[in-house]
């Protein structure tokens, strides 16, 4: 489903850059590259050019939020993802100046990424197989 689509992770954390790989990895997604902080982040999208961009929020230097603004400022059609988990209410707060935004929690689930990235590049999900009813024999009671 999301086999020919990239990702660039944005996260300061070496451990969770390879957690968070592994789940687009799941996905048949390509890590194209890890980026430390923001502005190499900013530096990076000059030259990959990912089918995504995958913010932590809370980073040193520049948080996410503010990454977020500069990415739309700079490259205005770049699919992006928030995933992180929220320290505090003021960041979640800082959420209202974006009017669209894709966000999964810290540990990442897996489903509500998946269904986060169809939202993302505007895939249906797949049909529903309907749900079989049992089907009642008459037996004749005696």
């Amino acid at each position: 489903m999301f086999e020919e689509k990239t990702v660039l992770i944005v996260d300061d954390s070496k451990v969770m850059q390879k957690q968070v790989a592994k789940n687009f990895e799941k996905l048949n997604m390509k890590i194209i590259g890890f980026a430390n902080s923001g502005l190499e982040a900013l530096e990076m999208l000059n030259s990959k050019k990912p089918d995504l961009v995958s913010i932590d929020i809370i980073m040193p230097e520049m948080h996410g939020i503010e990454l977020y603004k500069k990415i739309q400022n700079q490259f205005p059609k770049q699919d992006i993802i928030f995933i992180s988990a929220l320290a505090n209410e003021s960041i979640e707060n800082s959420f209202e100046d974006i009017e669209a935004f894709h966000f999964v929690n810290k540990p990442v689930d897996q489903k509500k990424l998946e269904h986060s990235l169809m939202k993302i590049f505007k895939i249906d999900p797949p049909p529903t197989k309907p749900k079989q009813k049992e089907l009642k024999k008459d037996i004749p009671v005696p």
